[in-house]
C-alpha cells in the first residue's frame, strides 16, 4: 500500500512514519480494494490547551470511492489510532454492502 504524508506543524519523524505504517498494516487485508492512503497530520498553533493535534486518512478505493475519516485529540499517536479505526469500519461497512448486493442478485 503506498501511504502518503503531509505534515503541518508538526516535524514527522520516523518513528511516528513507522507507527503509522504499523497500524495501517491492519488494512493490509483490503489491500486488493485500496488504492492510495494519504495522512494529514498538523497540530494546531491557536490552542494553548485542550485538543490541538489532528489527524486525518483518505482512501481512495476502487470504483473511484474515497474514504475519509478525521479526529482531533491532545496527542497525535491517539488521534491516529482513532483516525484508523473509522476508516476501519467504512471499508467494513462498504465490503458488508457489496456482499449483500451480490447475494441479491
Amino acid at each position: 500500500m503506498n501511504i502518503q504524508y503531509y505534515s503541518k506543524n508538526i516535524d514527522l519523524n520516523d518513528q511516528t512514519k513507522n507507527y503509522i505504517q504499523k497500524k495501517c498494516q491492519i488494512l493490509d487485508k483490503f489491500k486488493d480494494q485500496i488504492i492510495g492512503c494519504h495522512w494529514d497530520l498538523s497540530r494546531d498553533q491557536h490552542h494553548r490547551k485542550g485538543e490541538v493535534y489532528r489527524a486525518e486518512i483518505n482512501l481512495r478505493i476502487k470504483g473511484d470511492k474515497l474514504l475519509r475519516a478525521e479526529e482531533t485529540s491532545g496527542d497525535l499517536l491517539s488521534a491516529v489510532d482513532i483516525a484508523k479505526d473509522k476508516v476501519k469500519s467504512q471499508l467494513i461497512k462498504l465490503k458488508e454492502k457489496f456482499i449483500s448486493n451480490r447475494r441479491k442478485k
